[in-house]
């Protein structure tokens, strides 16, 4: 009889605290946040945070491919009269360090809806596609620079062949904005602008857009180091003696 009500107390106990590790196991599971589903996810994050883009029925690589720049700042004006599907925001465009800070752009292609006084999301790229004139809200004309995000591309980069492969069309336009951002970092480094300066510099020094010369490199790099700019520092101390 003892061992009989000895098992049964044993079981008792047992089926208990099952209960209670089940009980628990249940609040601990409803405790921890559901993973966001997929699509929850915007479209800019897929492919290694969008780096594969089509721009004008090209495929783009943003970090390979020239004119493209992570774009900041704060949207001013979401809706512009005239201009379908473009917002005028006051920030930055930038990529490793050269670009231009503080300034108003116009993005056209986002893939977020936003509203006047929002913040530009993390890791937006745009390519620079020339300048834009508008119309203010008190009727005044304003000209600024465009950067166009063009599509993101959903699942893998196409091959090779195809990533690579431009039309002349799409080249000589490339060639065209190179050859008016180069012109407009000469302007603004004559003008005594250090990013300028420093940007100038690192093109003479890598021949990218203008011709090779390690001397006229120098000679810009230093202008900027001397206003203070970190990069041109560097820059200089990397250079032969």
């Amino acid at each position: 009889m003892k061992i009989l009500w000895s098992l049964a107390v044993i079981m008792a106990v047992s089926a208990s605290g099952q209960n209670y590790l089940e009980r628990v196991g249940a609040n601990f599971s409803r405790s921890r946040p559901e993973p966001a589903p997929e699509t929850a996810k915007p479209a800019g994050l897929s492919n290694a945070w969008g780096v594969w883009r089509v721009f004008e029925g090209v495929t783009n690589h943003v970090q390979r491919d020239p004119g493209w720049y992570t774009l900041s700042g704060r949207v001013i004006q979401a809706k512009l009269k005239g201009v379908e599907g473009t917002a005028l925001v006051s920030g930055s465009a930038s990529f490793y360090g050269s670009g231009w800070s503080d300034i108003a752009y116009m993005v056209k292609n986002l893939e977020y809806s936003l509203i006047d006084d929002d913040q530009i999301p993390a890791m937006v790229w745009g390519k620079y596609v020339g300048d834009v004139e508008y119309t203010t809200v008190l009727g005044a004309k304003k000209t600024v620079r465009l950067f166009d995000c063009g599509r993101v591309v959903i699942g893998p980069p196409p091959p090779p062949p195809f990533v690579l492969v431009k039309s002349k069309e799409a080249q000589e336009r490339d060639r065209q904005i190179e050859a008016n951002r180069v012109a407009w970092l000469r302007s603004e480094a004559t003008n005594g602008v250090a990013s300028a300066q420093y940007d100038l510099g690192m093109r003479y020094l890598s021949g990218k857009g203008v011709e090779k010369n390690e001397a006229v490199a120098r000679e810009w790099l230093e202008k900027a180091a001397a206003k203070g700019h970190t990069y041109a520092k560097r820059a200089l101390g990397g250079l032969p003696k």
